[in-house]
């Protein structure tokens, strides 16, 4: 048996689970996409997230931020099950090796392309407090002062004193005045929301893409991927199928 035996059937385990449910999840993420990115052009997303917030674009953005995560984990594992089926190397009969090589292409740069994607997702929240600070928006501060007055006085041959004090909160308040300069500052802000509605769309409309593409290119190929030498053929490990 061979030292690698455990890895390589771990390895089409887990790749035989996400063949069977990517149907059905690559199906969910469809059916979400046009419910997480409704606005049909930005000029419509700044509308949007002028009048009402920015709290739809985070909840596409925090699902976006997830399926390109899925995706990258299950065309990983994939792509390690495709890995411990390449057989020993030898002359001749090379086309199934030909034909892992090409999906294992396809993994690698659909990886490499959801990795950019995800670091550029993760700059929105830095990206929008840069724009926020540049607004300089009305702020309230409040600060509190403490008086105490004492007072004494004498009746009937008996000492009276009495005490008290007093806490005064006061409320200063800063306010901008509207002006040109503050209208574009806070179009800068509605501007980084556009612009990472734009590349949360783009970036999980491709994630589905090549998770969609490299599981069709499987599904075609499945045979030579997983025999690459055939029945009779030599190989490292035996199919799945």
């Amino acid at each position: 048996m061979s030292a690698m035996k455990s890895f390589q059937e771990s390895a089409e385990a887990e790749a035989k689970t996400i063949i069977l449910k990517a149907p059905a999840i690559a199906k969910e993420w469809q059916e979400s996409f046009p419910k997480l990115f409704a606005h049909a052009s930005m000029s419509q997303a700044a509308e949007a997230f002028e009048n009402d917030g920015n709290g739809s674009l985070a909840t596409a953005m925090a699902s976006t931020a997830n399926v390109v995560e899925q995706v990258t984990t299950e065309l990983t594992a994939l792509e390690r099950y495709i890995t411990l089926t390449i057989p020993q190397m030898e002359d001749g009969n090379n086309f199934g090796v030909t034909i892992q090589l090409a999906v294992l292409k396809q993994i690698t740069e659909a990886r490499e392309k959801n990795d950019s994607a995800m670091e550029e997702l993760m700059k929105y929240s830095s990206s929008r407090a840069d724009a926020l600070e540049k607004c300089k928006l009305p702020s309230v501060s409040i600060s509190e002062t403490e008086t105490v007055s004492e007072s004494n006085s004498q009746e009937n041959t008996e000492e009276k004193s009495s005490k008290s004090t007093a806490k005064e909160t006061k409320t200063i308040k800063s306010k901008t005045e509207p002006s040109p300069a503050l209208a574009a500052r806070q179009q800068a802000v509605v501007a980084v929301d556009v612009l990472y509605y734009s590349k949360a769309k783009t970036a999980y409309s491709r994630a589905v893409t090549a998770y969609l593409t490299v599981l069709d290119f499987y599904d075609k190929n499945q045979k030579k991927i997983s025999q690459p030498k055939g029945t009779q053929g030599s190989s490292s490990y035996h199919s799945m199928y």
